[in-house]
């Protein structure tokens, strides 16, 4: 299957201009502007425009994200002994039977490598209520460099030539430079927190954002960079699509995806990945899967699925204070913000002003679809993983949806709504007898092993 057009201009771009091997400041920082490039002209249609810097985040949860990563950094001793490491973030946290804040991608893990494991998050949900003895937060360290690295931006973005900045277009000469810096900054402290702790094998979720030079240091060193599948893997897919041939110097040496259908769609982003895939399931949603019922639930809500960017905020915000008018008022109506969305209550007041709930940030959505009497998308990895479970998967038509979505919709796995009065009328249509997809196991390994880690990482440090 072909890329589509916005990965093929992102390919053709970056060789034309040879984006890779460009360095500002004396840094390669493609790796860490990449992704968002591509985000940014996707969403804008391949505009000119400069790139715009998204809303903050609200102060008291950034204060107290800082607050909770300098306790961790000050108690670093016995790391050492946890010679396994996890790149992450907290938005994949949620809550367990016992209370306790976990990682959703990593139970099969825990439970083949257990003490070994150390997990390096960036806080974004602001998690702070339980000891977290394998968890290192490094929020304080990141908000330092991202700091320094502003400051000095202001002061060294003059340095770049005029050529430089045109290759890059349109990302402004400040974001560059501030981009270089943070680069070198974080490579220098990396390298001093590999050498020190020397991990065996590195498992990271999202592996071409915000850890990318932590990647450039690990696969230096040899150490076995393996990533864990997050969300939809499809060959429109920005972050693993590259030439084989020159593949970035961050690419992790193997994946493991939810199910086989990732695995092929990978190799089609890019050859580089035949071979370098496994199965590896999805724990925390095969445990919900097991706890849901038969059939949907005709009582539930009506549950949407938000994503952090702009163009599919603007569609749910036009979209539901409309549907929330014409749905009869005893169907509750649900929206599930992204854990990356700064202040949803405030992008949503129209339509929660209109009585739709608000979900917490990091609130379970495996839960909500368990639940649900339908969900809603527009192309969140949530349309997909609702195909687990016993409730309708329904998406609103975009011309951002990824191939995936629309051969799914043709298929009739997926239903598709253009308008909220489509929308209402699938609501009233559905039946209380549907069954789970066909595709759960091909798309989320349910009922497949996971691999064997240990022998996994064994064969990835002797070809090294």
């Amino acid at each position: 299957m072909p890329h589509t057009p916005a990965v093929q201009h992102l390919l053709e771009t970056e060789a034309a201009r040879g984006l890779q091997a460009r360095r500002v400041l004396g840094y390669p920082v493609w790796g860490i502007e990449r992704y968002g490039w591509h985000e940014r002209n996707l969403a804008q249609g391949l505009s000119s425009g400069e790139a715009s810097e998204g809303q903050g985040e609200p102060k008291a949860r950034r204060n107290l994200r800082i607050k909770e990563s300098v306790r961790d950094l000050v108690s670093m001793a016995g790391l050492e002994q946890r010679d396994i490491w996890v790149l992450s973030s907290s938005q994949y946290r949620r809550k367990d039977a016992a209370g306790h804040e976990r990682c959703m991608f990593t139970s099969f893990l825990e439970d083949a490598l257990g003490d070994r494991l150390l997990f390096l998050e960036r806080n974004v949900g602001a998690v702070s209520a339980n000891p977290r003895d394998n968890v290192l937060f490094l929020d304080s360290l990141m908000e330092a460099i991202a700091a320094s690295a502003s400051v000095s931006a202001r002061l060294l973005e003059h340095l770049i030539d005029q050529q430089t900045v045109r290759a890059f277009s349109p990302i402004p000469r400040k974001r560059l430079a501030k981009a270089a810096i943070m680069g070198q900054l974080w490579e220098t402290v990396g390298t001093a927190l590999v050498r020190k702790l020397q991990p065996k094998a590195v498992f990271v979720l999202c592996g071409y954002t915000r850890f990318v030079p932590l990647q450039r240091i690990l696969k230096r060193e040899g150490v076995p960079l393996i990533e864990l599948q997050h969300g939809i893997v499809h060959n429109g897919h920005a972050g693993y699509s590259f030439d084989p041939a020159s593949p970035p110097d961050y690419a992790p040496d193997h994946m493991l995806v939810f199910g086989e259908r990732f695995g092929q769609a990978l190799e089609e982003c890019s050859g580089y990945w035949r071979g370098r895939w496994s199965v590896g399931g999805h724990p925390w949603l095969a445990e919900r899967v097991r706890d849901s019922g038969a059939h949907p639930n005709p009582q539930g809500p009506v549950v949407f699925f938000s994503q952090p960017i702009e163009p599919v905020k603007r569609l749910l915000q036009s979209f539901l204070p409309e549907f929330r008018r014409l749905l009869p008022a005893e169907i509750e109506v649900v929206l599930k913000p992204h854990p990356r969305e700064p202040d949803p209550s405030r992008d949503f007041k129209a339509a929660i002003d209109l009585g739709v709930k608000l979900d917490p940030l990091l609130g379970d959505s495996y839960r909500r679809l368990a639940q649900c009497r339908a969900s809603v998308c527009v192309f969140s990895t949530l349309a997909l993983e609702a195909l687990a479970f016993p409730c309708p998967s329904i998406v609103l038509r975009s011309p951002l949806w990824p191939p995936d979505i629309q051969v799914l919709v043709d298929s009739g796995d997926l239903l598709a709504a253009d308008t909220p009065e489509q929308l209402v009328k699938l609501i009233s249509e559905l039946s209380t007898s549907a069954e789970r997809s066909r595709l759960a196991a091909s798309l989320f390994g349910i009922g497949v092993e996971p691999p064997n880690f240990k022998a996994l990482i064994q064969r990835l440090r002797q070809a090294s």
